[in-house]
């Protein structure tokens, strides 16, 4: 992660008033100096909540229905199929898996409880007690995802990095 920051700090120099924290951020980009970056991809672990959370509301009988409004019937993703056996019949949206694509389609979510939920300590529970029985296919398939979302991230990044760069020094060129 230091080197990470190091690299950083060549794209997010630091400007008065700022701290080193604040200008070595990718997702603090959003200043004038700096190009905006797409959302950070998911970890495992957070592939496996959306994935399990779904399959706790579902097997009670919930769908959200942005879900189904969502649904694709021609959509086949090679990435995302075959999913392990446990959720092979789940209702997920396209790209369910990519912070972007949920960035991009997902509104800001209304705070309302809802009737047959259960709370966020209890569902965390529940998940991380699944998250330590998951057998290794599982897992695998977990990482499999995350890690083809990292890859997509750091190529955006770096193409979204050289092209700040060229327009920098095309910028500068004028003066």
């Amino acid at each position: 992660q230091l080197h990470t920051h190091i690299a950083l700090a060549h794209y997010f120099p630091l400007l008065p008033n700022m701290s080193k924290s604040k200008a070595l951020s990718p997702t603090k980009s959003k200043d004038i100096n700096g190009p905006v970056l797409p959302p950070k991809p998911y970890t495992e672990y957070t592939i496996f909540f959306r994935l399990e959370r779904t399959h706790i509301l579902q097997s009670s009988g919930i769908i959200d229905e942005e879900v189904v409004a969502s649904l694709n019937p021609n959509h086949e993703d090679a990435l995302e199929f075959p999913r392990p056996a446990k959720y092979q019949d789940l209702c997920l949206p396209p790209y369910w898996y990519s912070s972007k694509h949920k960035a991009a389609i997902e509104k800001k979510r209304k705070h309302r409880k809802r009737e047959g939920r259960m709370d966020l300590k209890t569902l965390s529970k529940t998940v991380s007690a699944s998250w330590r029985n998951a057998d290794r296919e599982l897992k695998d398939y977990c990482k499999k995802l995350a890690m083809a979302e990292l890859n997509r991230y750091n190529a955006e990044c770096e193409a979204i990095m050289e092209e700040h760069e060229s327009q920098t020094a095309a910028s500068e060129e004028h003066r």
